[in-house]
């Protein structure tokens, strides 16, 4: 029995399937069912049923996956005990960023890394759920997503909290100057990311709670064409003003905040075999890196 089995169980488990693993992994589907046979072989037990919805836990697999659930702690908290004995070892540290923070985030972890010579950052960015995947298996140190929720073997740290806004043109005449309402959001076609997406969902409810409907014409996935149609075109969008922020300091955005405020809460998951005073340091860093936005982002 390896360790990548355990975490490929895991993973699968979380995602409820395996096309959804895979993607959330980096890996190929084949080579994760090939994975979980050889495991159930071993094991001579059937873990998961199959069906055309994904997968589901049989009785053996639930017992089985609380027992990789604490193996795979267990390694997180292993590696860490290694860490003061690296002494004059370069340390790498893998950073997940989801696109909110991505920017504000990798600009302070930027700055950061100019400080610390015996520290190297290597930076890929996802969806948060991805990130979390990723770092549960081992492949990432640190996820900063919009995902607050604890995991067992990692430390859950807020950082701050950014206010969604409608993004747009300098300039439009046909918008108000300063907060704008989420009745008068709701007259403006608006480009949005994709449901199931933690922004648009987060916004989806309070529009419905303020008995209002977005007037959504277009829905896109990549984030760098959403960014290309607002910055170069003539579309608006909704978003957390972090992910546009080298375009508002050259004033080629604005941002009108939504009132009443939307917040999305931007957290730091970091493993156990990341230094504390790293993490500290990396805190720190993004609080003064957020210190020109105050208003539109606050720490938590």
């Amino acid at each position: 029995m390896e360790i990548k089995q355990l975490s490929d169980f895991v993973a699968v488990c979380r995602a409820g399937s395996f096309a959804a693993a895979s993607r959330r992994i980096n890996t190929s589907q084949p080579g994760l069912g090939y994975q979980i046979k050889q495991l159930e072989a071993e094991l001579d037990v059937i873990l998961l049923h199959r069906h055309s919805r994904g997968v589901s836990l049989t009785e053996a697999g639930t017992a089985f996956l609380q027992k990789a659930e604490k193996i795979l702690d267990a390694v997180t908290e292993a590696r860490a005990t290694m860490v003061p004995f690296r002494v004059g070892r370069r340390i790498v540290i893998r950073v997940g960023l989801s696109p909110t923070p991505a920017r504000l985030v990798g600009r302070a972890i930027a700055a950061l890394s100019a400080t610390l010579p015996n520290v190297e950052f290597t930076l890929r960015e996802g969806y948060s759920e991805d990130l979390i995947d990723l770092a549960m298996r081992g492949d990432l140190d640190m996820a900063i997503t919009l995902s607050h929720d604890s995991r067992p073997g990692f430390r859950q740290r807020p950082l701050y909290r950014e206010k969604l806004c409608l993004i747009g043109k300098p300039g439009a005449q046909d918008l108000p100057i300063g907060p704008i309402s989420l009745h008068k959001l709701a007259d403006i076609p608006i480009v949005a990311g994709p449901r199931g997406h933690v922004v648009r969902e987060r916004l989806i409810a309070a529009t419905k709670a303020a008995g209002v409907a977005l007037n959504i014409v277009q829905e896109l996935d990549p984030s760098g064409l959403r960014r290309s149609l607002v910055v170069y075109g003539d579309q608006r969008t909704v978003a957390a003003p972090g992910v546009f922020i080298d375009e508002y300091e050259r004033d080629l955005l604005s941002v009108w905040p939504i009132e009443p405020a939307i917040t999305l809460e931007v957290s730091l998951l970091a493993a156990a075999t990341v230094p504390t005073d790293l993490e500290e340091a990396i805190s720190l860093a993004v609080t003064e890196a957020m210190a020109p936005f105050g208003g539109l982002m606050d720490p938590v």
